[in-house]
């Protein structure tokens, strides 16, 4: 068992401590490589002491996000909605998705592979 640091945005943070958030994403950058935030039963600590442990491991391309995995990833994306304006869980994903994510190959529209790491509060 590997405990890693791991970045997390303040509004990540938020919705892991009110119970929202249990999986985050991360852009392969290496395919042959293992997930460089460890793999199941490894603890994941963030610069705030909060603690994860990793259940689950998976990856899939950035667009193919389930419906119920958009659930599990907190909806940070509400805090930021434009005022007035309806937008879907998986259009509100994918401006918060570019918020954070800068550089163009990580873009939503480039559709990068991602890691999916499900996890619980430790």
């Amino acid at each position: 068992m590997n405990e890693r640091l791991v970045g997390l945005t303040p509004a990540c943070l938020r919705a892991i401590a009110a119970g929202h958030k249990t999986q985050l994403r991360r852009v392969v950058k290496d395919a042959a490589a293992p997930c460089p935030l460890g793999e199941p039963g490894d603890t994941l600590c963030a610069a705030d002491g909060t603690r994860l442990r990793i259940l689950a491991l998976r990856r899939e391309r950035l667009q193919a996000i389930a419906d119920a995995d958009l659930a599990c990833e907190g909806g940070m994306w509400r805090e930021t909605s434009p005022p007035g304006v309806a937008e879907s869980e998986r259009a509100g994903f994918a401006r918060w998705w570019d918020a954070v994510h800068a550089r163009p190959e990580s873009r939503w529209r480039a559709d990068p592979w991602v890691w999916v790491v499900t996890f619980e509060r430790s």
